[in-house]
C-alpha cells in the first residue's frame, strides 16, 4: 500500500522533494516494530496471549512486509534486539509532537469511532489511544510521553 501511495504521488509530479520523499523507507521501515512488537505489546496489555515463538513469528511477517514495501533489508534488523534498536533511532528521529500529529490522532480516533465493528463512544476509543501510547507500550520513545504530547485530541 505504501509503495502504491509512494508512486501515485510521484506520478502527480507536484510533490516537494526539498522537503523528502514520500512515505520514505526510513518510515516505511519504522512500520515494522509498530506493526510486529508494538501490536502485540498492546494485545498482551488486554489480556490477549501470545507466546514468544507467536511474537516472533508476527515480527518476522511485519520485517517481510515492510521490506515488500520497499524499506531497505538494513533498516529492518536480523534479530528482535537489533530490529528494536533499529526502530528506537527511527521513531526518535521521525517523531515530533505537533499540529499535524494530533490531528491524525484525531482523525484515527474519529474513523475508529465510526466503524460498525467497533461501537464505542469516541470517548472510550480516545482512552484507549492514550493508553497505548503510554511510555511502558511505546519502549522506542523512551522519556517521552507521548499521550500527553497528543492530549489535545480528545
Amino acid at each position: 500500500m505504501h509503495t502504491m501511495i509512494r508512486l501515485g504521488i510521484e506520478r502527480g509530479g507536484r510533490w516537494d522533494y526539498t522537503e523528502g520523499a514520500p512515505i520514505s523507507q526510513l518510515a516505511t521501515a519504522s512500520c515494522a516494530h509498530i506493526f510486529g512488537t508494538y501490536r502485540v505489546e498492546i494485545i498482551r496489555s488486554v489480556g490477549g496471549l501470545a507466546t514468544a515463538e507467536e511474537e516472533a513469528s508476527f515480527n518476522l511477517m511485519w520485517r517481510w512486509i515492510t521490506r515488500l514495501e520497499g524499506a531497505n533489508a538494513e533498516l529492518l534488523g536480523n534479530t528482535p534486539e537489533e530490529e528494536f534498536r533499529l526502530a528506537e533511532r527511527m521513531h526518535q528521529y521521525l517523531y515530533a509532537p505537533g499540529t499535524d500529529s494530533r490531528q491524525i490522532t484525531h482523525d484515527m480516533i474519529d474513523g475508529l469511532a465510526g466503524l460498525r465493528e467497533l461501537r464505542m463512544p469516541r470517548r472510550i476509543h480516545a482512552a484507549l489511544v492514550r493508553r497505548f501510547l503510554r511510555e511502558q507500550h511505546v519502549g522506542t520513545l523512551p522519556g517521552r510521553d507521548v499521550a500527553t504530547d497528543l492530549e489535545r485530541v480528545s
